[in-house]
């Protein structure tokens, strides 16, 4: 009797990576194949390599940058107001103030004051006071503008990308502190330099509106740029 038929080869067991395996001949398949490049990316897209693995990654490593960066960015928050507060207490309780109002006696200060009446000592600690509120005022107002950016990244459960003044850099970038340390040198200038004679006998509420101003427009600017050039390497 004939022999019986042999059984089927067993069927190759499934493949997960079926989607997602690039094969390239380098030479004719037909006669034989003298190189095989596979390539597997399980989850992701064959063209990039990406896989899933490396997207995890690379927002993990988002999320720690951005964890860093807002503790720092609180910390810094903490250290301006022990400054502010400390060169306050310094200058009211130092006895280093001289007179800017001899006759009348009142508790003053100006700008012709501060640079012609005051001492050394007086002068530097007095600036460092006010450097501090600079820099205290700057991180309010760019962070009020930032608010809603921020809470729309949380909301959508992926802080790891908290948007910097509206643009695609992270909070955590470089960018902010060229931001800031520029907002409150500018406004450093402006109150301690010759442009504005400014004195608290006759208020400083057009002083104070006028380096509103100056960091509204240092945040505005450096917003576009961010927008306009996004991948500065310096900044990322």
């Amino acid at each position: 009797p004939p022999p019986p038929p042999a059984p089927p080869p067993p069927s190759p067991p499934p493949n997960r990576f079926r989607d997602h395996v690039k094969v390239d001949y380098e030479d004719d398949p037909s006669r034989r194949v003298e190189h095989l490049n596979i390539r597997i990316s399980p989850g992701g897209d064959p063209s990039s390599g990406e896989g899933q693995e490396g997207k995890l990654e690379k927002k993990a490593k988002g999320l720690r940058s951005t964890r860093v960066g807002l503790a720092f960015h609180l910390l810094t928050y903490w250290v301006a107001t022990a400054v502010f507060a400390s060169g306050g207490w310094w200058c009211r309780s130092a006895g280093r103030y001289a007179e800017c109002d001899p006759i009348g006696k009142k508790l003053s200060m100006s700008r012709q004051c501060l640079w012609a009446t005051q001492p050394g000592d007086y002068q530097a600690i007095y600036l460092m006071h006010y450097v501090a509120l600079a820099y205290l005022v700057a991180h309010w107002v760019l962070d009020g503008a930032m608010l809603l950016s921020w809470g729309s990244a949380a909301g959508r459960r992926d802080p790891s990308e908290m948007p910097l003044l509206f643009s695609t850099y992270p909070l955590w970038s470089s960018a902010y502190w060229a931001v800031l340390l520029s907002a409150t040198t500018l406004v450093t200038l402006t109150w301690t330099g010759p442009f504005l004679n400014w004195s608290t006998a006759s208020g400083l509420w057009p002083l104070a509106i006028i380096l509103l101003l100056e960091i509204i427009g240092v945040g505005s600017l450096f917003s576009l740029l961010l927008r306009a050039k996004s991948n500065i390497r310096v900044f990322r």
